[in-house]
Formats: structure tokens, C-alpha cells, sequence
């Protein structure tokens, strides 16, 4: 029984010290893909600096009083250091409130009191690219015309000066031990290796110039982004009519213009870089440009220029989301469009 016991514990000891070594060795997650996919932060977190607000410029999750602008979007809106309506409201100085459009519905944002006795000046949707055919793959008895909207009257705007702050790449402090992280870590890599249900997958580039993280050929992607090759026929089409019908629902007050975006996957962005001997989805962002009859907004092009020039970290290299220039890129985006089609007063 002593023998047993001794081996026992012999055997917790060896567990716990190798916890412990793991706990130490691996940086604080930060990004969903590490996170999730039982990568470490060693080897994929960015090196680039970031500039942020000190305090956000736009209300989150809260809709008590008017706003001159209402976002309607998912976790490519929810960053409140540098995330694109933050840039979007340094240069145009409207007030600015959140919403995430899991939480919130077009028909009940309609319906909400407050919009009703005071609608804001601009409504824009914001979604994922990979929640197409979730969020947007509705069928729709028909997709109406939009002969108010001329009515609406133009935006005005007016810069302003927040307190901005650099924020570096975090130090590791080798002197904390991360045992929950290490397990999770532990997890991912079952679940990737035994299992075989990745969450995360790793795609090899075929250049280095594209992030500042220590493997500069990898590129790290969700593998739901694959999931576009499941896609039903009918998603585009559908999309479509479902965001023309969200502008004719949200323009008939004759006060409150409409903009959707499409944020593209990491997977789509950066499909040019990648080895060719993986079989990738194809996107159809593209072909919602070449629509008309309702407000949308190319965030690929511009995403995509930015990448081919070799800007670093146009993407997070641990994340899925944008980087500090990614979201400067789309705010820089939209409010150029809503210029070029006299939404926005200039």
C-alpha cells in the first residue's frame, strides 16, 4: 500500500511540475485563435505597438436616449480600445451606441421607443462574413425599392481631439504560473490531435512579410471559415434581398440612412498568401459589389490592398479580428463612402 501511495504521488508531483512549467512557459492568452486552438502566444502573439482611446467613444450595449449613429453589429464592432467606431467617431464627432446584433433584432431596434420619437441619423449592420448564411440566408417574399431615400437630409460632422495612449506588446512576466491556461492549452491540443476537431487550423503562407509574430509563414485561421463550402445555393441571393429589405425598413422614416457591412474572414483576406495545396472556399463578397439597389460597403478591396502593399498585422496573428490598422482601414472605409454618396456632408 506505502509503495502505492509513493507512486501516487510521484506521479501528481510529475503532473503538477509539469503544469507549473507549462503555466510559466506560455504568454496570457489574448487571442480567440490561440485561445481556442491550442496555440501558444510564444509563438503567435503580434510585436507591433497599438494606439488607443483612453476612454471609448461610443456606448456599448446601452440604448436609453438618442444617438446620432446605431451599430448593429457582432465581435468585429465590440473592440472599445481601437475598434473602427472609435476612429469613426474621432472624425466625425457623432455620438455612437453598440448593440450586438445577437441581442437586438432590425424589427425591434424599429420598434424600440426611443428610436421611434427620436431615430437616429444613420443605422449601420456590421456581420461577419461566416454568419451569412446564419444571420442573413432568409427567405423574402420580395426585395422593395428605396425611392425615399433622397429625403433623408445629409449628415453633418465635425473632428474631434480624444486622449490617445501607445500600448505595447505585452512583456511576459515569467514569475506567474497560468494553471488554468495550461490545462486549456492541454485541452485544445487533445481535442486537435486525438479528437481530430480542430477549432483553429494552421495554413502555411507563402510569404513572411505579412505579420510581426515569431512564425511569419503560418497563418492561423478559424476553421469555421470552411464552412462557406457548405453553404446552400440560395445564401447569396437571400443575403442580398434580406440587407436591401433591412434598408427599406430602416429608410421609410425618411431620418435615418442605412449602411451594411460584410466583414471579410481572415481566411478570405489573406487566400492569395496561402500555399496551394489546401482546398479552400470561395467567397462571394465580391459579387455584393457589383449589386445595386442598396448601400454596402467593399471592406475587402481596401483589407486586401492593404495586405498586398505588406502591411503587417492587417489581421491579428493570434486572432481573427482586425488589427489597430485593420479597423482604421474600415472606418477610413466607410466614412469615404458615406462621402461619395452624399450620406455625409464634406
Amino acid at each position: 500500500m506505502k509503495i502505492y501511495t509513493n507512486i501516487l504521488l510521484s506521479l501528481y508531483s510529475l503532473v503538477f511540475l509539469a503544469l507549473t512549467g507549462l503555466g510559466i512557459y506560455l504568454y496570457p492568452l489574448s487571442g480567440d485563435l490561440t485561445r481556442i486552438g491550442g496555440f501558444t502566444e510564444n509563438n503567435f502573439r503580434g510585436q507591433l505597438p497599438l494606439q488607443a482611446v483612453t476612454h471609448s467613444l461610443s456606448d456599448f450595449d446601452q440604448y436609453d436616449h438618442y444617438y446620432d449613429v446605431i451599430i448593429l453589429g457582432d465581435s468585429f464592432s465590440q473592440n472599445r480600445q481601437y475598434g473602427w467606431q472609435q476612429h469613426f467617431a474621432i472624425n466625425t464627432g457623432l455620438s455612437i451606441t453598440t448593440l450586438h446584433v445577437n441581442s437586438v433584432s432590425i424589427e425591434e431596434l424599429l420598434a424600440h421607443p426611443v428610436f421611434i420619437q427620436h431615430p437616429p441619423k444613420l443605422l449601420i449592420y456590421e456581420t461577419a462574413e461566416r454568419r451569412l448564411n446564419s444571420r442573413l440566408n432568409k427567405k423574402q417574399q420580395s426585395c422593395g425599392d428605396n425611392a425615399h431615400d433622397l429625403a433623408i437630409k445629409k449628415i453633418s460632422i465635425a473632428s474631434i481631439t480624444p486622449e490617445i495612449v501607445t500600448v505595447q506588446a505585452e512583456e511576459k512576466n515569467y514569475l506567474e504560473v497560468d494553471y488554468e491556461q495550461a490545462v486549456s492549452f492541454l485541452k485544445a491540443n487533445y481535442r486537435n490531435h486525438v479528437e481530430n476537431r480542430p477549432r483553429t487550423i494552421s495554413l502555411e503562407l507563402t510569404t513572411e512579410q505579412l505579420f510581426s509574430h515569431k512564425k511569419p509563414d503560418r497563418l492561423l485561421v478559424l476553421k469555421k471559415d470552411f464552412s462557406k463550402r457548405k453553404w446552400p445555393t440560395t445564401t447569396f441571393n437571400n443575403s442580398l434581398c434580406t440587407l436591401k429589405n433591412y434598408q427599406r425598413l430602416v429608410q421609410k422614416n425618411g431620418k435615418t440612412w442605412f449602411v451594411s457591412m460584410i466583414a471579410p474572414d481572415k481566411l478570405t483576406a489573406y487566400t492569395p498568401y496561402i500555399k496551394p495545396n489546401y482546398s479552400l472556399p470561395e467567397s462571394f463578397l465580391e459579387n455584393f459589389q457589383k449589386q445595386g439597389g442598396f448601400q454596402n460597403i467593399d471592406l475587402l478591396t481596401p483589407l486586401s490592398q492593404a495586405i498586398q502593399h505588406e502591411q503587417q498585422d492587417i489581421y491579428l496573428p493570434n486572432d481573427s479580428h482586425w488589427s489597430e490598422a485593420g479597423h482604421k482601414i474600415v472606418a477610413k472605409s466607410l466614412l469615404d463612402f458615406l462621402i461619395n454618396h452624399n450620406i455625409i456632408k464634406n
